[in-house]
């Protein structure tokens, strides 16, 4: 049998398959207990799966859970949770919550053991809500910097690309100027050369 007593937070309880395993949380200076939460965290949320609530505390609208697998056990010294016939699904981070004259909260990371010297079955502890917040934070803002810095490179790649398509078009343009005007300059310089062979043979002629 598995006893463990909430004397320091987070504390780690190894359960081995067909034991029962108590959670206890010391109450000595509570004289009467209204209320008893057991809950599980999910998603990093905390869902009660145990609740027991005081004739007091149920004029005052408290609900009770039951469940089939836990036992409550109170005592003058203490209070206690008792998993019964411990499973797989049983293996996770649960907080003992206990009010009477005051507030007593416990929280115990249940690893489970399918049998003795068997794989271990690990729970992870608890993420707190302003961690997971903020890691989306986080992570929703690199995203949007990556998509914003892509976006410029592809941006700058194709105003490149625009800028190099003017300016081949513009080459060729002022090649195809150039060649035309090479063209006309040629064609200038062989009507000269025909007028001038033409005023040679005239010449010729008339010193004959």
């Amino acid at each position: 049998m598995c006893i463990l007593s909430g004397a320091v937070s987070d504390m780690t309880v190894v359960v081995n398959g067909g034991e029962n395993c108590t959670l206890r949380v010391n109450t000595p200076e509570m004289r009467d207990v209204n209320r008893v939460t057991l809950s599980r965290y999910d998603n990093g949320t905390q869902v009660p799966i145990f609740r027991f609530c005081s004739i007091k505390e149920k004029q005052r609208g408290c609900t009770a859970i039951d469940s089939d697998g836990l036992e409550l056990q109170l005592g003058s010294e203490h209070v206690s949770v008792v998993i019964l016939d411990p499973r797989a699904t049983d293996a996770g981070t649960r907080i003992l919550e206990v009010i009477g004259n005051n507030t007593i909260k416990e929280t115990f990371i249940v690893v489970f053991n399918g049998s003795s010297g068997g794989p271990f079955i690990t729970a992870s502890p608890p993420q707190d809500f302003n961690t997971v917040t903020i890691a989306r934070v986080i992570t929703g803002v690199i995203t949007v910097l990556i998509i914003v810095v892509v976006t410029a490179v592809v941006s700058v790649y194709l105003y490149k690309k625009k800028n190099r398509k003017k300016l081949d078009s513009l080459d060729r343009t002022v090649d195809s100027e150039v060649a035309d005007t090479q063209s006309s300059i040629i064609g200038a310089d062989e009507l000269d050369t025909d007028a001038s062979s033409e005023e040679h043979c005239l010449n010729v002629l008339n010193v004959r």
